[in-house]
C-alpha cells in the first residue's frame, strides 16, 4: 500500500504541473491571438510547450481513475494545443510578404493568378475620362460615322453653344487638324426658329466666304440623321474671351493689330452685303500665328443697302440700343456698335455696360454715358474711338473704313502673320488692301493681291535692268599675261603705222 500511495502522490504532482503548464500555454495562445504577427521563435516555443503538455497528458492517463480533476485539465491542454497550432499557421502566414496573395488549393494555378497582376499594367487600364466624355457628348454613332464615312477622328471637345458642339478632329484625307461644329437638328420649341430660319442661311453663306480673317468652312455634312456637321479650319490659339481671362487686357500695340484685322474682315462682309449680327469676344478666334479668324455665322444674313431688319440677334450686352428697342436697323451700323464693345473689352478686360438691369443699361446707352475704369490706363485716342463708335444714333457712328482712319488706328497698317517673313508679307498685303478699298467698294480686300499684267511688266523691267548692270567697277589687277598681250598689241599697231607710212611714200605722197 505504501508503494501505491507514493505512485498516486507522484501522479497528483505531475497532474498539478501539467495544469500549470496548460494554463501557461493558454495565456500564450491568447497573446498570439492579440498579436497576429509574431516572430518564428515564439511559435517554436509554443510548439515545445505543446509537446510537454502532451507528455503530461499521457502520464495523467496512466494515473488511476480516482484522480478525476487532472483528467479534466488535460482536456484544457488539448484545446490549448489546437490553439497553438492555429497560432503556428498564423505566424507562418505573417512571415510571407504582404505583396504576394495567399495561395489556396483552388487558386494555385498560374492561369488563375494572372488576372491579379493585370490591373497594374497600362494596357488593361480603363480609358481616360476625356474619351468617355467625348462619346457621351457627341454620341458613339456620330463619332463612328464621321470616322468611317468621312475619315474624321474627333480627339477633343472644344466647347458647346446653344445649338451645337464644337470638337477638334483630325482629317485623314486632308492630313490636317480641323474643327467640327456638330449641330443637333432635332426640332424642339427652343430650336424651331433657328433650325427653320437661321441654319439654312448659314450653311449656304459660310461656303461662299473667302478671306484670310474669316474662318474658312471646307465642307458641310448632312449624312448623319438629325445632325449637320460644319468642317472648318482649326484655330490653335482659341478665342478672344479665353485669352482675356487667362492673360488680362491687351496692350494697345497688340490691340491695334487685332482690331485692324477685325475691321478688315468686317469691311469684306460689308462689301459683300453680309451682316454678322452676333459679334462678341467668344466668336473671334486666333490661328497658330495669332491672326484673327471671325467665326460663328449662325445669325448672319445678306442685307442689301436700303433694307432693314427687325430680328433680335446676338448677346444682350453686345447689342446696339436700336435692336433692344425692336426698331428697324441696318446690319452694318449694329456691327459697328458690337465691334466697339469688343474694343472696350480688349483694352480694359471689362464690359462697358452692366446687363443685370436691362432698363438701366438701355438708359445709359441712350444717354451716351460711357465710363472707363481707372485701371488699366489707356490712351485718350482709343477712348475717343470707342465713344464715337458707341453713339446711340446709328447714322452718327463711323464706318469700318473711317475707324481705320481714326487717330488711334491710322498708323497701323493691315498685316497678316505667317510662319516665314511675316513683316515683308505684311507690307505687301497692307498695300493691296488699301488699294482695293479705295478703288472699288465692290472688290474688298482678300489678302495678298494676285499679280496683274502691269506687275509682270515691272518684274521684267527689273530683271532687264539687273542684267544691264556691270558685274564690278573695281579695276582688275594686271598679270604677266596681260602685260605680254599689251606689248604684242602695241607692236602690231606700230607695224601697221609704219606700213601705212611706207605705202604713202610709194604712192608719191611723201617727201
Amino acid at each position: 500500500m505504501s508503494g501505491g500511495s507514493s505512485v498516486e502522490q507522484k501522479a497528483s504532482e505531475d497532474s498539478q504541473e501539467s495544469l500549470v503548464e496548460s494554463q501557461e500555454s493558454k495565456e500564450n495562445c491568447k497573446k498570439s491571438k492579440e498579436q497576429s504577427k509574431e516572430s518564428t521563435e515564439g511559435s517554436k516555443e509554443s510548439i515545445e510547450m505543446t509537446k510537454e503538455s502532451n507528455e503530461t497528458t499521457t502520464e495523467a492517463k496512466t494515473a488511476p481513475r480516482e484522480s478525476k480533476k487532472p483528467s479534466r485539465e488535460t482536456e484544457v491542454t488539448s484545446k490549448a494545443t489546437k490553439e497553438s497550432k492555429e497560432t503556428k499557421e498564423k505566424s507562418r502566414g505573417s512571415k510571407k510578404s504582404p505583396e504576394r496573395p495567399q495561395r489556396s488549393s483552388k487558386t494555385g494555378s498560374p492561369k488563375e493568378r494572372e488576372p491579379r497582376s493585370k490591373p497594374a499594367s497600362k494596357e488593361s487600364a480603363s480609358p481616360p475620362a476625356e474619351s468617355k466624355d467625348i462619346k457621351l457628348r457627341f454620341g458613339t454613332d456620330v463619332i463612328e460615322h464621321l470616322s468611317t464615312k468621312h475619315k474624321l477622328d474627333i480627339t477633343e471637345l472644344l466647347g458647346d453653344g446653344s445649338y451645337s458642339l464644337v470638337g477638334k478632329a483630325y482629317d485623314r484625307d486632308r492630313k490636317e487638324t480641323v474643327a467640327l461644329k456638330v449641330i443637333d437638328c432635332r426640332v424642339t420649341p427652343a430650336t424651331t426658329e433657328y433650325l427653320k430660319k437661321f441654319l439654312p442661311r448659314e450653311k449656304v453663306l459660310v461656303l461662299t466666304l473667302n478671306h484670310p480673317n474669316v474662318m474658312k468652312t471646307m465642307q458641310v455634312l448632312e449624312t448623319i440623321p438629325e445632325r449637320m456637321v460644319f468642317v472648318t479650319e482649326y484655330c490653335a490659339k482659341g478665342d478672344m474671351l479665353g485669352q482675356l481671362k487667362k492673360d488680362g487686357p491687351y496692350e494697345e500695340k497688340q490691340a491695334k493689330f487685332i482690331f485692324r484685322q477685325l475691321m478688315e474682315a468686317l469691311t469684306y462682309l460689308e462689301a459683300n452685303e453680309i451682316v454678322h449680327r452676333d459679334l462678341k469676344c467668344e466668336n473671334i478666334f486666333f490661328d497658330a500665328h495669332g491672326n484673327v479668324k471671325l467665326g460663328d455665322f449662325g445669325f448672319a444674313r445678306v442685307l442689301k443697302r436700303g433694307e432693314y431688319s427687325q430680328t433680335f440677334c446676338g448677346s444682350q450686352v453686345y447689342v446696339a440700343p436700336e435692336v433692344l428697342l425692336a426698331k428697324d436697323y441696318t446690319g452694318h451700323q449694329t456691327d459697328v456698335w458690337s465691334a466697339a464693345v469688343i474694343l472696350f473689352v480688349m483694352v480694359t478686360a471689362s464690359m462697358p455696360f452692366d446687363d443685370t438691369d436691362p432698363e438701366a443699361m438701355l438708359n445709359k446707352m441712350q444717354k451716351h454715358d460711357i465710363a472707363f475704369p481707372s485701371s488699366p490706363s489707356i490712351s485718350t485716342k482709343v477712348k475717343a474711338l470707342i465713344i464715337e463708335m458707341l453713339h446711340p444714333n446709328p447714322s452718327s457712328r463711323p464706318s469700318f473704313k473711317q475707324a481705320c482712319e481714326s487717330d488711334w488706328l491710322r498708323d497701323t497698317k493691315y498685316s497678316f502673320k505667317t510662319a516665314q517673313k511675316s513683316t515683308i508679307r505684311a507690307k505687301s498685303v497692307s498695300r493691296d488692301t488699301k488699294r482695293d478699298t479705295t478703288k472699288s467698294k465692290k472688290s474688298p480686300s482678300n489678302g495678298p493681291k494676285a499679280p496683274t499684267a502691269r506687275d509682270h511688266k515691272k518684274s521684267k523691267d527689273n530683271i532687264s535692268v539687273k542684267k544691264a548692270k556691270p558685274m564690278s567697277t573695281r579695276p582688275k589687277v594686271a598679270t604677266a599675261r596681260d602685260h605680254k598681250k599689251s606689248r604684242e598689241a602695241t607692236s602690231e599697231k606700230e607695224v601697221q603705222k609704219h606700213h601705212q607710212v611706207g605705202q604713202k611714200n610709194c604712192d608719191g605722197t611723201g617727201s
